[in-house]
Order: C-alpha cells, then structure tokens, then sequence
C-alpha cells in the first residue's frame, strides 16, 4: 500500500521540498501536498515517477517493499534509511547505518514472519528490545 506519510518519516524529507518536486506546476505546493496527505487526493503516476527518480529508488519501493540483498553470507533487507539482518535467532536493525533495536526470536522464523516484526518496529509501532516466539 501506498502511503506518502510513510515515506517521507521514512526518507526524512522536507516536506516543502517534497511538494516543489510532486508539484513544479503548482501556485500551492504545500497546499496540494497536504491534500494527498489528509488522503483527499492522490498522486498520479507521473508525480510517483517524479518521487521516485528524486530519491534514487524504484517505483517499486515506494510502496513498501523491502529489498533484499546477499552479502558475506547473510540476506541484508533494506527499505529507506534502514537495513535489517537476520542471524542466529537474532534480527539487527540499523538505521543510516548505526544500530537501531536487536529483537530475539525463533531461529527458524517464516520470511512473513520476520517482514511483520521489521515493519512494526521500523514504523514506530514496536517498543524496542521486545522478543517475538
């Protein structure tokens, strides 16, 4: 699902910033950007394409997806200015690349399993250093 909100806690955007690029054609960037942000309108796929260019990444990570990459032996998943890492029974969390929150949990844990506790701690919904069965 796409959320605009998500993505600019996630990406930590100036919003004015944000808005300018959805909006180059706009009197009111601020104002249609909060628009879409109270969900009274939506982007269209030239302004996704357009968010998307700006900040480096695929369409596809707009809608929060995780992207995962193998490096040293281990499955790095990365969404925005976090990667998480699974080893051993334990998920590492980092955000811009320092540690974030460490979570124990089974070590056999389904991938579905490990993207819904990644998701609910990197949203701010998940209290730190909670063990998950």
């Amino acid at each position: 699902m796409f959320n605009l909100q998500d993505i600019i806690k996630s990406y930590d955007l100036d919003e004015r910033k944000c808005a300018r690029v959805l909006f180059p054609n706009n009197k009111q960037p601020d104002r249609a950007l909060d628009r879409v942000l109270s969900f009274e309108s939506m982007l269209d796929t030239d302004q996704l394409t357009r968010l998307a260019k700006w900040l480096k990444v695929p369409v596809s990570l707009l809608f929060g997806s995780w992207r995962a990459t193998r490096s040293e032996g281990r499955i790095t998943f990365q969404k925005g200015r976090y990667q998480a890492f699974f080893d051993d029974g334990m998920i590492t969390i980092t955000l811009d690349g320092e540690a974030f929150d460490t979570i124990l949990c089974d070590s056999h844990i389904a991938i579905v399993d490990f993207i819904n506790i990644i998701n609910t701690v990197t949203n701010g919904n998940g209290s730190k250093s909670e063990s998950s069965n």
